[in-house]
């Protein structure tokens, strides 16, 4: 084995892959959180965000978006405690891990016997290359990054073991192993990729080398369990359905396109659209497969270098044959995030002949020279604007959209994004496309017509309202939005009669009850208003509003101490709402409370100081209680507001 350490040539070749890994991907360190799985394992993931031994707990015993991946979120929240959600930091230590996978990746090179200059290169390719940006840029991918860590770590303890046959190795790669496994699952392919470096350091199998792979066979087999029970408690397994063979010509494809991306990383996306089940074009189907078997059997008739294009061939399949979807687990069938460890087989394949016809010093050694010196610069090109598009949640799917238009998925994320920026008719279009491509599925009728009603466009959400009661004409959810709609337009009947049908069907709907006190309230019959606000609190205390449309039924039935009970329940929830301390501050002045009114009032006026009423009425109550200075200072504030005042009492005031 080379003493890599002691050439200077390769120190310099090895900082300069390491720097030119780091500024590749460092286009990122600019990048917002993705609202794709960003903030389903950080962003809103209030376990994740809190630090704490119980949510430790739960981090290790439980899994998040059907995956269990506990290290990878310890480091998130750890990250999370010291700098909060600056995306920055983990952008930053995303790269940095990536870095060392890339050394780590140099440093196995030379442990099973690859030359220093080529170590170099396969850790280059495998450090700028267009299907690592995914593995780095997404801040969900910590998991790559930190499983990838762990794992070359395995490695080269293992081959350290099999050199030096010292006991403490073969612990070191099972410590390693265990964080590699609890920061992604992919890892459980580790085992297998032990027996290949047991051949291809042509170690003679017997009975000694079984028994020490057995324990690493067995934490994969529990990890792997442990996950295939996550994805079936979520109902994840099997998501699209195929038949077996049907799933056989899936998977070899997805084989053939990490093959063909490995040397040609064009078309890149974030996600890729399955095959249509049932029409999986067969002919090339069977192509491929025909194209890969050839490929093996040129692999089987090399000569001098069967041994080590073996090794790279197999170490490259065992580490992505689990996720080609020939057992339908998960949701993903194709995804360049998968190739983070395996693709280190692939590279060393392409060193190992690279510099097998490089040593040949014929024609072959400038095609040599300039495969391995432009195809970086290539690659580092192609990474440099693949990480770009990674910026945000609009830039990620826009490429997803323009790559794939008849995907669903592509909209529906990116319009999710732009309704929560306040881009409402941004998100209107990308849920008008999406209906265009599922005009049945109804939760986009209702996703767009939410927005409408945000725009104030009633009538048009009332045609998806319509449209959603074709489809299902037993929704309950539609007779309530509708009846909702018809409120806000004023069509009071049409309401009822909407919102009485929504709870003919779900008769336990506390929005339903709560928006038919709204209305009876609105028509004047305020206890039919309390008996529904009373049915709504009593199936859902937290149903939007509750408590301050309930204490504006008791303040009109006269019933002020409880409207004021439920006022300040409200105002526990929702600090901010000035409108109901205002509520609060009228009722406060029917039980002759002023100075809780005024008290109420300046509160409002905390939250609101633009609003010249707050400050009319609290001028008022200020001459009642005995303090006209403060009277006369309110007044002249909301005259300033353009508010204006009683005409007596600016008199009085101004004496």
């Amino acid at each position: 084995m080379e003493v890599w350490w002691k050439d200077r040539r390769t120190i310099f070749l090895l900082l300069f892959t390491l720097a030119a890994t780091f500024l590749v991907m460092s286009p990122a360190l600019n990048h917002d959180f993705i609202n794709w799985d960003d903030y389903g394992y950080l962003v809103e993931n209030e376990e994740v965000k809190n630090l704490s031994f119980e949510n430790v707990r739960k981090i290790f015993t439980q899994p998040t978006s059907a995956n269990y991946n506990p290290l990878t979120l310890l480091t998130l929240s750890i990250e999370h405690h010291f700098i909060g959600l600056d995306p920055f930091y983990y952008h930053l230590n995303n790269i940095l891990l990536h870095v060392l996978t890339t050394f780590l990746v140099f440093w196995f090179m030379t442990t099973i016997g690859v030359k220093g200059v080529w170590a170099v290169f396969i850790a280059l390719l495998c450090g700028i290359h267009p299907m690592r940006v995914e593995s780095v840029a997404w801040v969900t991918e910590r998991k790559d990054v930190l499983f990838g860590l762990f794992y070359l770590a395995a490695l080269i303890s293992y081959v350290s073991y099999v050199r030096i046959e010292k006991k403490r190795y073969l612990l070191l790669a099972a410590g390693f192993f265990i964080p590699a496994l609890l920061a992604k699952i992919q890892a459980v392919s580790l085992p297998l990729c032990l027996c290949l470096i047991d051949y291809l350091m042509k170690r003679p199998l017997n009975v000694r080398i079984i028994l020490e792979k057995i324990p690493f066979f067995l934490l994969s087999l529990f990890i792997g369990l442990l996950g295939i029970y996550f994805l079936a408690d979520v109902e994840s397994l099997g998501t699209v359905k195929y038949t077996f063979g049907e799933r056989i010509l899936v998977g070899a494809g997805s084989l053939w396109v990490y093959l063909f991306r490995s040397i040609f990383p064009k078309d890149l996306s974030a996600i890729y659209p399955y095959p249509s089940s049932g029409g999986i074009a067969v002919a090339s189907s069977f192509l491929v497969v025909a194209i890969e078997v050839a490929l093996a059997y040129l692999l089987y008739r090399s000569r001098k270098y069967t041994r080590a294009l073996i090794f790279g061939a197999f170490f490259f399949l065992f580490n992505v044959m689990f996720l080609l979807q020939m057992v339908n687990a998960g949701q993903g069938f194709l995804a360049d995030r998968f190739t983070y460890i395996p693709y280190i087989g692939l590279f060393f394949c392409y060193g190992t002949i690279l510099s097998s016809l490089y040593k040949k010093n014929t024609i072959w050694k400038p095609i040599v020279l300039s495969v391995a010196l432009l195809s970086p610069i290539i690659y580092s090109v192609m990474s440099w604007k693949r990480v770009g598009v990674w910026k945000n949640t609009e830039t990620l799917f826009t490429d997803v959209i323009e790559k794939h238009p008849a995907l669903p998925r592509g909209y529906s994320i990116r319009a999710g994004y732009y309704a929560q920026k306040g881009q409402n008719q941004k998100a209107i279009h990308d849920y008008s496309t999406l209906i265009s491509l599922r005009p049945d599925h109804t939760e986009l009728y209702f996703k767009r017509a939410h927005l409408l009603v945000e725009q104030k466009k009633y009538n048009l959400a009332l045609l998806d309202y319509n449209h959603i009661l074709e489809i299902d004409p037993k929704s309950a959810a539609a007779y309530q939005e509708r009846g909702i709609t018809y409120g806000l337009l004023g069509k009071h009947p049409l309401a009822l009669e909407d919102l009485n049908k929504a709870l003919e069907i779900d008769s336990k709907s506390a929005p339903a009850y709560r928006e038919r006190g709204v209305i009876y309230g609105l028509l004047g019959n305020h206890p039919l208003a309390l008996e529904n606000l009373n049915r709504a609190m009593e199936l859902d205390p937290t149903v939007l509003n509750g408590f301050k449309t309930r204490a504006l039924a008791y303040f009109h039935l006269h019933q002020f101490k409880n409207a004021i009970q439920d006022a300040r329940k409200h105002q526990e929830m929702s600090p901010e709402d000035d409108g109901n301390l205002e509520l609060m501050a009228l009722s406060q002045i029917k039980l002759e409370d002023l100075s809780g009114a005024i008290e109420s009032y300046s509160l409002a006026i905390e939250i609101n100081p633009e609003n010249g009423f707050y400050y009319k009425n609290r001028a008022v109550l200020h001459y009642k209680t005995g303090h006209p200075e403060k009277a006369l200072k309110d007044a002249l504030q909301a005259q300033k507001l353009g508010v204006q005042m009683n005409p007596a009492l600016m008199e009085k005031l101004n004496k």
